[in-house]
C-alpha cells in the first residue's frame, strides 16, 4: 500500500517539464481565451472476476475536446498521470498507457486468487477534476481509493497546477511559493485551528501529528480552489490513517507575497 503512497508523492516532485493546461475555479468554468474549453468528464469502468471474487477498477476524469493546443498537451498530461496513479506493484514499473498499468492491476488480482493468496475484492476508484482556472493557471485534483487487503482502504489525493502563460508547464510547488517562510508559519496557524490545538500547547506536545524533527512541514499538495490556497496533507503524511486528509484553504487575499498570485484579464 505505502508503495502507491510514495509512487504519487514521487510524481509530485517530478521536474520532467510537460505541457497542459485546464479549468475551473473561481466560478470561471467558461473558460478564458487563453485556455482550453471546459473538459467533458471521461467515465471507464473495468471489472475480472475469480469465483465469487472480483478486481474493480472506476475512473472519472477530464477530457478536453477539439484542437486547441494546450487542452492537446492536458490530455497527454492526464494520461501519463493515470498511468502513474494506477501502476500497482514494485518499484520500477512503467506502462506506456494507462489501460496497461490497468491490466497489470488486474493480472495481479487474478494470480494472487489463483494462488489461493487472496480471497477478497480489489478495487481501485479515481475521480479527477477541475477545481480552479483562471487566465494563468489551472490546478486539476485526483482523488484515489483503493483496496488490495488489509483493514481498510486507502486514498491519496494529488494536486496539479498549471502555467497557461507558459505553454502548460505543470509548476513544482517551489514554482507557487514566494516564500516559503511565511507560508509555513501560515500554514501551521491554519493547521492548529482545523484540528482545534489548544493555545499554548504545541503540535509536538499535542502528540497527534507526524513531524519533522518536532516542527511542522508543508505538504506535498499544494494548489488553488476558489479564492484559496490550498495545503493538502494525504493520510499517513502528518497524522496517523484515522486522521483522513487535513485539507486547509488559505484565502488567497492573506499571502500576497506568499504565493504566486492568480491572474484574472
Amino acid at each position: 500500500m505505502h508503495i502507491v503512497i510514495e509512487r504519487f508523492l514521487g510524481f509530485l516532485l517530478m521536474s520532467t517539464v510537460i505541457l497542459v493546461s485546464c479549468s475551473s475555479g473561481n466560478s470561471r468554468m467558461d473558460g478564458t481565451k487563453d485556455g482550453p474549453e471546459v473538459p467533458k468528464t471521461i467515465a471507464k469502468n473495468y471489472e475480472r472476476c475469480v469465483g465469487e471474487n472480483c478486481v474493480t477498477v472506476d475512473l472519472a476524469f477530464p477530457r478536453y475536446e477539439g484542437s486547441d493546443s494546450l487542452g492537446i498537451a492536458m490530455n497527454s498530461q492526464i494520461e501519463e498521470f493515470l498511468s502513474v496513479a494506477l501502476t500497482w506493484g514494485e518499484d520500477g514499473l512503467f506502462f506506456e498507457d494507462f489501460e496497461a498499468a490497468i491490466d497489470h492491476f488486474m493480472a495481479s488480482f487474478e494470480v494472487a486468487e489463483t494462488d489461493g493468496y487472496n480471497g477478497m475484492d480489489w478495487m481501485i476508484e479515481l475521480n479527477g477534476t477541475e477545481v480552479f482556472r483562471s487566465s494563468d493557471l489551472i490546478t486539476l485534483k485526483f482523488t484515489t481509493f483503493y483496496f488490495t487487503g488489509g483493514a481498510h482502504p486507502n486514498s491519496t489525493h494529488v494536486l496539479l497546477t498549471f502555467d497557461l502563460d507558459h505553454g502548460g508547464i505543470r509548476l513544482k510547488n517551489e514554482d507557487l511559493i514566494l516564500d516559503r517562510e511565511a507560508l509555513a508559519i501560515r500554514g501551521m496557524e491554519a493547521f492548529r485551528v482545523h484540528h482545534d490545538v489548544q493555545e499554548g500547547v504545541s503540535l509536538e506536545e499535542d502528540g497527534r501529528f507526524f513531524l519533522e524533527n518536532g516542527t511542522f512541514f508543508l505538504p506535498q499538495a499544494m494548489g488553488y480552489s476558489e479564492g484559496d490556497f490550498v495545503l493538502l496533507f494525504n493520510p499517513y503524511e502528518i497524522g496517523p490513517y484515522v486522521m483522513g486528509i487535513t485539507e486547509i484553504g488559505i484565502p488567497l487575499s492573506e499571502l500576497n507575497g506568499v504565493v504566486r498570485q492568480p491572474v484574472f484579464r
